[in-house]
């Protein structure tokens, strides 16, 4: 089966009729009429029509991206945190038989899958990860929520995903310094692999550059012998019919 891609050039406005209004005009954010914000990129809209749509999360996590865009984050950091809270998500709402967001709790369910309680074949780095993104989205919707008006923070709270509570988050982090001592010891070992051989390396990629050089050289030459001495050698309708096979490239 040949998957087609999906060329379409997604707008906030395509979200219409999959998220909750209130996301759609959020305030503060692209969305707001009132505003001179940011847009959401037309590739993280991408992600959540294609996968997010349909599930309990999307008005979470359009928020997510909304509030990210505002906050001038980078595109690649706004669909990389979307991607990791919707797979994990993805993973978990059927394992604890969840079919709301309003369901959704740290304890128990954010917190048993952390603590390898749940799901327990994810790696640290996958858990680890989660829990980054997690942290980061939530803290930063809260900041765009505490700015709100009273009125607009009850609108918008079942919006905001659950913060992790400070006293939890110290559990995590001896966890999280113990991944990023394993990517630092991982990428340390792969740096070490490479220097011994780095100089070969180094020799053998100038010896192709030079070679590719020198035979670039040989045929640009050869084309140009074959274009100007031979036909003035052969002359006629032979010489010009050799000339023609062999145009001058832009380049020359």
């Amino acid at each position: 089966m040949v998957w087609k891609k999906d060329e379409h050039a997604y707008t906030w406005s395509d979200l219409d009729g999959h998220v909750a209004p209130e996301v759609l005009c959020a305030p503060r954010t692209g969305s707001d009429p009132t505003g001179t914000w940011p847009k959401v990129h037309a590739r993280v809209l991408g992600y959540v029509m294609r996968n997010v749509r349909g599930k309990p999360w999307i008005d979470h996590l359009a928020l997510i991206a909304a509030v990210m865009t505002a906050q001038r984050r980078d595109v690649g950091t706004g669909e990389g945190t979307l991607k990791m809270l919707h797979q994990r998500f993805s993973c978990l709402f059927p394992l604890f038989a969840l079919d709301s967001m309003s369901q959704w709790a740290i304890e128990p369910h954010l917190v048993s899958y952390l603590r390898g309680e749940v799901l327990a074949q994810d790696t640290l780095a996958t858990r680890m990860g989660f829990f980054r993104r997690y942290m980061s989205a939530t803290k930063l919707v809260a900041s765009w929520w505490d700015f709100l008006p009273q009125a607009q923070q009850n609108v918008y709270r079942p919006f905001v995903l659950p913060a992790l509570n400070p006293f939890l988050a110290e559990e995590f982090s001896p966890m999280e310094k113990a991944w990023v001592s394993q990517q630092q010891t991982h990428r340390k070992a792969e740096t070490e692999a490479v220097v011994p051989a780095f100089t070969a390396l180094r020799a053998e990629a100038h010896f192709r550059f030079n070679l590719c050089w020198l035979l670039g050289t040989s045929v640009r030459k050869t084309r140009r012998f074959l274009r100007t001495d031979v036909p003035s050698r052969i002359g006629g309708w032979r010489g010009t019919a050799l000339a023609a096979l062999f145009p001058p490239p832009s380049s020359e």
